[in-house]
């Protein structure tokens, strides 16, 4: 009668476990076998020796494998989320163990193939269960349930405890309530217009759970606010500069604006105007130390500072003027200074030409200064020096022609003084039947005056 009823539960389990398969959230459940089986009756026709014990390894065999798929299923925690199709098919396992210890070994083994079966059905229904709790403690958290979103990545650990997915979500469960709490601040601060404390508690949102598409989309906008009060204080005061002519800061500040707001028509207009400012500031300067260069005299050093204010812009009379006016006096006084730095070149009639130039291009100078009408009175002075005649004393044989390059021919005499510029004079001997002689002389007013003999006295 055991038997018999043990048979008839496995019956009842078998038929009744598709129904339960079908629906994994809410198993049906499984009677429970008889505690305590009564012997089974004598069977009618008993297997031989032989048979007993090959049936009681298949039924060990069926055993083994039912527990092995149990253990296994326990191990992803189907406990957990096949609580109720567990019970069933360990309750089956239980009815076919009573078989098997009632010495129905056959039915006992089909009893434990049909309790793995049913096992195998669970374990089909693992990844689905795994997906689904994923899902539904992602959407969870985005709904702020805590407690949910909890239950839901435990569900999903429990299934693969290693996965990262799962782990990830427990994570994020846990801190939940924390992310909540920022993005309440935020909102709070962001309510207020106090963007940067809202920025703030989103970005510690953003910490606490990266994966959090509100607290993103918060931040995103709280930073977007962020930059746009920096822009405007930045644009304020550049406008501020500008008002109060203070360019170079106005530039300062409206080159912060373009970065934070690259091709802002506000910020380019800004940035033009303070570099316009700067631009007439800077050519002022510079009109201002060229003409004190220029009544310093400082003809070169002027020239480059009118060439500053040209290269900044070509068109400036001021600047064209100036230079026109600073080249001609700068190389007025580089002249003066070339022949003042040697007067005795003046004593070359080529120089003393060229002096004359030079000072009939002081009197017409567009500007003059001390420094000019000193050098002038000093290269007049050189030249009137230059061209003042010295008594030079010559002498010869009296028979020796005597001519002096460059004044004449003097004849022939035994001693002849003669009115001469200083400089460096060739005199040349000559007498017929003897070679010419020649002699290099250099008057110099600072000198004694010059003396020479000259007379041919080798013959040809």
């Amino acid at each position: 009668m055991a038997l018999a009823a043990a048979v008839a539960m496995v019956g009842v389990v078998f038929m009744a476990m598709p129904g339960w398969l079908a629906r994994p959230s809410a198993p049906a459940p499984v009677a429970a076998p008889p505690a305590t089986p009564a012997p089974a009756p004598a069977l009618a026709h008993p297997p031989s020796a032989s048979e007993a014990v090959h049936e009681r390894l298949a039924a060990e065999e069926a055993k083994s494998r039912y527990e092995t798929q149990l253990k296994a299923l326990r191990a992803q925690g189907a406990d957990t989320w096949a609580t109720e199709d567990l019970a069933a098919i360990v309750g089956m396992a239980k009815a076919a163990a009573a078989a098997v210890g009632a010495g129905d070994y056959a039915g006992g083994k089909k009893g434990y193939e049909q309790a793995s079966e049913l096992l195998a059905g669970v374990a089909g229904r693992a990844e689905t269960v795994y997906a689904e709790a994923l899902k539904r403690g992602e959407s969870a958290i985005q709904a702020g349930e805590q407690a949910e979103a909890v239950e839901a990545f435990r569900l999903a650990a429990a299934i693969h405890p290693d996965a990262a997915a799962a782990q990830s979500g427990l994570a994020r469960a846990g801190k939940l309530d924390q992310m909540l709490a920022q993005m309440k601040s935020g909102a709070a601060h962001a309510q207020a217009g106090e963007w940067e404390a809202a920025r703030d508690a989103y970005l510690t949102a953003t910490k606490l759970d990266p994966a959090f598409a509100p607290a993103k989309e918060a931040l995103a906008q709280a930073e977007r606010k962020v930059a746009d009060q920096r822009f405007t204080q930045v644009i304020t005061r550049g406008l501020a500069h500008l008002d109060r002519g203070e360019w170079a800061d106005a530039e300062r500040a409206f080159q912060s604006a373009a970065r934070l707001r690259p091709g802002d028509r506000s910020a380019i207009d800004g940035l033009a105007r303070a570099k316009e400012g700067l631009e007439r500031n800077t050519l002022a300067s510079i009109r201002s130390e060229a003409q004190q260069l220029e009544s310093a005299e400082r003809w070169s050093d002027a020239l480059a500072a009118y060439r500053r204010a040209a290269a900044i812009d070509p068109a400036l009379d001021f600047a064209k003027r100036g230079i026109a006016r600073s080249e001609k006096m700068a190389t007025l006084h580089a002249e003066l200074d070339q022949l003042l730095r040697d007067p005795k070149r003046l004593y070359s009639p080529p120089v003393r030409a060229q002096a004359r130039e030079v000072l009939a291009a002081v009197e017409s100078a567009p500007a003059g200064g001390p420094q000019l009408a000193q050098a002038r009175q000093r290269l007049e002075a050189a030249l009137q020096r230059a061209t003042t005649p010295v008594a030079v004393r010559l002498a010869s044989d009296g028979i020796t022609d005597v001519t002096v390059y460059s004044i004449g021919a003097l004849g022939r005499f035994r001693s002849r003084e003669i009115d001469v510029a200083p400089g460096t004079y060739t005199i040349v001997g000559s007498r017929a039947g003897y070679k010419d002689v020649r002699i290099e002389l250099t008057v110099d007013p600072d000198k004694p005056p010059a003396q020479a003999f000259v007379a041919c006295k080798e013959p040809m």
